[in-house]
């Protein structure tokens, strides 16, 4: 009777784990969804940020700018949000930085759109929540021999009904930097 009840307690307790969903198996769903909104949360940055009329600048090209067959990240050197939240972003990008480029004196560090990028995350045509961003850009002199240009991201997710919160790997993500020579510099300036 004892090995009857161990054996149907074991076999509830595995019909009960095979339903659960493990968690990387559940965030891997959520990426594979998050991802398709990408798509739509680059022509919003875009718009907010002025670059071009949609997903491609009016000449049919990416946001890079192309110079001597090297594509560069636009220079950004006015911030435009203005949120209560705005020093956390700018401050811990500076602190990054200069960690990594300790000898680099920052000229600047904006966020050069007016608020948060949202991304409505649905599956199977229902919304499941939202995906917001903000971009950070930190421009540097390195000596007299030139620039460096950094991109960081900042995404917050929320699931419908509950509070945002920090999604892990991308508060912030480091997601590009460009060294420049001051001739390039000024030439994205003019741009």
């Amino acid at each position: 009777m004892l090995v009857c009840a161990f054996g149907q307690q074991g076999a509830m307790a595995q019909s009960k784990t095979a339903t659960q969903e493990p968690l990387v198996t559940k965030a891997s769903k959520f990426w594979k969804k998050t991802k398709k909104n990408i798509k739509h949360a680059g022509q919003e940055v875009k718009e907010a940020i002025g670059i071009g009329g949609g997903s491609k600048n009016a000449d049919g090209t990416d946001d890079y700018v192309t110079i001597d067959d090297v594509s560069y990240m636009p220079l950004y050197l006015v911030n435009l949000y203005s949120g209560q939240d705005a020093p956390v972003y700018t401050d811990t990008c500076r602190n990054m930085f200069r960690h990594k480029y300790p000898n680099v004196r920052i000229q600047s560090v904006v966020l050069p759109q007016k608020k948060w990028l949202n991304t409505t995350v649905k599956e199977k045509d229902q919304v499941k929540g939202y995906l917001q961003t903000m971009y950070c850009y930190v421009v540097g002199k390195d000596g007299t021999e030139g620039y460096i240009n950094a991109k960081f991201m900042f995404q917050r997710y929320r699931e419908v009904g509950n509070e945002f919160g920090h999604v892990v790997g991308v508060w912030p993500k480091w997601v590009k930097t460009d060294v420049i020579t001051n001739d390039i510099y000024e030439r994205l300036k003019n741009k």
